[in-house]
């Protein structure tokens, strides 16, 4: 009976009594994996159909209760949240998922994640170095290692955190590579501090350092502009 209301209310495109259907037969569920699914089906319902950031985000919470860790909900709840520009909600519930994630790798991608959301969105280097720190040291790639590089460009002052991370850059690629980089990331810095002659110097430095990387394309878009 419930699968024929279930196709019936899909049928009549009637997306608010679809995810009240699925809300109650959550909660008349004895099964804490097959509520949070369903759970996790209201909310996309409102998500995605019903344009309800509001009611998805509850169903969403809703399955965590039911469920804690539950992946699918936790995707949902950060996708909301990012829409929204819930971005203190966000970070809760990132840090939240860290505190439980038995995956080392896992763990790696929600720092990166997290550190990203501190260094572009809530404006905080520092914090966002810290984390790429620990990223960069479990992983130790040149991109890990210029992301901290990148972000510890950005601190004011910038300090022993930017002398580190350029340092860890040298050791993982060669010097001219590092140096292009390194340049490129104060370039940008000194297009944040309105330093257009500064940019356009530090950005011919880059390019003439590793004329294949990212200060190549700069400079076109700069005299495109």
């Amino acid at each position: 009976a419930t699968l024929t209301r279930v196709r019936l209310l899909a049928a009549l495109q009637d997306g608010e009594a679809l995810a009240a259907l699925f809300e109650a037969e959550a909660l008349a569920s004895g099964d804490p994996e097959e509520a949070a699914h369903l759970y996790v089906r209201a909310g996309t319902v409102r998500e995605v159909s019903l344009a309800d950031g509001h009611g998805a985000a509850v169903a969403y919470q809703k399955a965590l209760d039911r469920l804690p860790g539950y992946r699918p909900a936790l995707e949902g709840q950060a996708g909301v949240f990012t829409v929204e520009g819930r971005w203190a909600d966000l970070v809760g519930l990132v840090e939240t998922e860290l505190a439980g994630e038995p995956s080392p790798e896992r763990i790696v991608a929600l720092r990166e994640s997290l550190a990203l959301i501190h260094r572009d969105v809530l404006l905080d280097p520092r914090a966002a170095v810290a984390l790429l720190r620990d990223v960069a040291q479990d992983r130790k790639t040149p991109r890990d290692l210029f992301r901290l590089l990148e972000s510890a460009a950005l601190c004011q002052p910038r300090d022993e955190d930017f002398a580190l991370a350029l340092d860890e850059l040298r050791g993982a690629i060669d010097e001219a590579t590092a140096a292009g980089a390194c340049l490129a990331v104060l370039a940008a810095r000194a297009a944040g501090d309105d330093s257009p002659d500064e940019r356009e110097m530090l950005l011919r430095k880059a390019h003439a350092a590793r004329p294949r990387g990212p200060a190549a394309a700069e400079l076109e878009a700069h005299y495109a502009a």
